[in-house]
């Protein structure tokens, strides 16, 4: 999920907003990830996840759920009408986590999606 947000924050922050979530905990960046990120550009300021039960709330804030890796709805019972929610399976992620290749999958990924979204809108910085 922080890797998703990273990409999507700097590809795309002037059409959308990324946030992420884990069940069951909060994650920090970890100093893996975070050398990552600085390898390719990308930021690791603000990408701690929440913890998914404590913004159950606020799920009707969100215009699109992206369930990494799962279902969404083994962690959403209701998805609100005027939201979206989609499963994306990532490459890279099991049995040894490949950052260089979920880096492709999520930018391949986001880019569809944020053209199907925003169209003719998208800008990217």
């Amino acid at each position: 999920g922080q890797l998703a947000v990273a990409i999507g924050r700097k590809n795309y922050s002037e059409v959308a907003e990324f946030t992420s979530a884990t069940p069951g905990r909060s994650d920090l960046v970890s100093a893996e990830l975070g050398a990552f990120l600085a390898d390719r550009g990308l930021s690791d300021e603000d990408l701690a996840t929440e913890q998914l039960e404590a913004m159950k709330h606020d799920i009707a804030d969100f215009n699109l759920l992206v369930c990494l890796n799962g279902h969404y709805r083994d962690y959403v019972q209701e998805v609100p009408f005027h939201t979206s929610a989609i499963n994306w399976d990532v490459e890279g992620m099991a049995p040894a986590a490949d950052r260089t290749t979920q880096y492709r999958s999520l930018g391949s990924q986001l880019d569809e999606l944020m053209e199907l979204v925003a169209g003719e809108h998208l800008s990217r910085d």
